[in-house]
């Protein structure tokens, strides 16, 4: 017979089970948890499925007369009206995509604050109850060394992620969250389309895990500049993983700065169309969502920018991918649909809608 845990005992259960997990853990288990609800939305009937997800041009149907219209289908089945009841009253405007990025911005300054203002009460790292970085950077470490976790995120003996890794992560993230904050305010034309709420809720929570995601693996250095520790930290990296070290950041910096410049063209190209055009400039010939490659190398290269010691992937980083893949390959494959349903089938048959070679 199953026994049930009392209620009253769930809060120190949750407590215990938490103080055998990292931060770096967490975040991505949220990622995890992220991508698990998209592709639930995803395994909906139909019907329900485009009430949820889509938007804009998907949204409205416009057909080949170039005239949106609303859907006006009536909702079938007790789930299909209760979805249709609650997203017609959970509509945010698509322009609040730009919070995302202010957002992050917000989030990255702040753990900046944190980091060069934590000063350990009497030398003692984390003491400092106030500062939240010090907090997590400190239970990550704990976490690495106490035997729960052998290296960053659960890596072998030995593995570490340099200072250099953790300041060329943030700011690349950093710099990428400036640019599509720019983009909304300077390149993108204003929409009036609407999006469901969770679509901005879940894009909110990805943002600010991904604040902490870009550092957390690194808490080891970044506690070690706060024991005045950090030049007896670096020996720990064998020279020819210092070399290694090295070569992860300029690739995957380069990589990242590649796909951000070809993002960036992508969404210049889409401003450009005149409302309900095929776009068919450079990589577009290829993909039909060439911004979303980018968007996933992206993710990717700073993966391999923060990796530790002997990997090749931050595990945390990469775990973000495991959402931005699903995310993005869902709004992808209906984007084709719906350029064949609008353009006709052959304009786009031979172009893959994502991922070349794969999806």
């Amino acid at each position: 017979m199953v026994r049930m845990l009392p209620l009253a005992a769930l809060p120190s259960a949750l407590e215990r089970a938490a103080a055998h997990v990292s931060p770096a853990q967490c975040c991505q288990g949220v990622f995890v948890l992220l991508a698990a609800g998209v592709l639930a939305v995803n395994a909906l009937p139909a019907g329900t499925r485009e009430r949820l997800l889509d938007y804009g041009a998907r949204e409205t149907g416009a057909a080949a007369d170039a005239t949106p219209k609303k859907r006006t289908k009536p909702a079938t089945g007790s789930l299909e009206r209760v979805v249709a009841a609650v997203a017609a009253r959970t509509q945010v405007p698509h322009a609040w995509f730009a919070s995302f990025y202010a957002v992050y911005l917000l989030c990255a300054f702040a753990w900046a604050v944190q980091w060069w203002g934590w000063q350990p009460a009497e030398g003692k790292i984390g003491a400092d109850t106030h500062n939240v970085l010090a907090w997590i950077a400190t239970k990550q470490q704990q976490r690495e060394t106490d035997g729960a976790e052998a290296g960053p995120a659960g890596g072998a003996p030995g593995d570490v992620v340099t200072l250099v890794q953790v300041y060329a992560a943030c700011g690349l993230e950093a710099l990428q969250a400036a640019r599509r904050l720019y983009e909304h305010a300077a390149v993108l034309r204003p929409s009036q389309s609407k999006m469901n709420a969770a679509h901005w809720i879940m894009g909110l929570v990805f943002y600010v895990c991904m604040s902490v995601a870009v550092w957390v693996e690194g808490a080891g250095a970044i506690v070690a500049t706060k024991q005045a520790a950090y030049s007896a930290f670096l020996p720990s990296v064998a020279p020819m993983h210092q070399t290694a070290v090295w070569a992860k950041v300029g690739l995957g910096a380069l990589l990242f700065l590649l796909a951000s410049l070809a993002q960036h063209r992508c969404h210049a190209h889409l401003a450009s169309l005149k409302k309900y055009t095929l776009p068919d400039d450079r990589l577009f010939r290829y993909v039909v969502c060439p911004h979303y490659t980018c968007e996933i190398l992206l993710y990717l290269s700073l993966s391999v920018v923060a990796a530790p010691t002997g990997h090749l992937f931050n595990r945390t980083l990469l775990s973000s991918v495991f959402f931005v893949v699903p995310c993005l390959g869902v709004t992808a494959d209906r984007t084709k649909q719906w350029y064949m349903d609008r353009f006709g089938a052959e304009q786009v048959a031979s172009k893959w809608k994502m991922l070349p070679f794969l999806f």
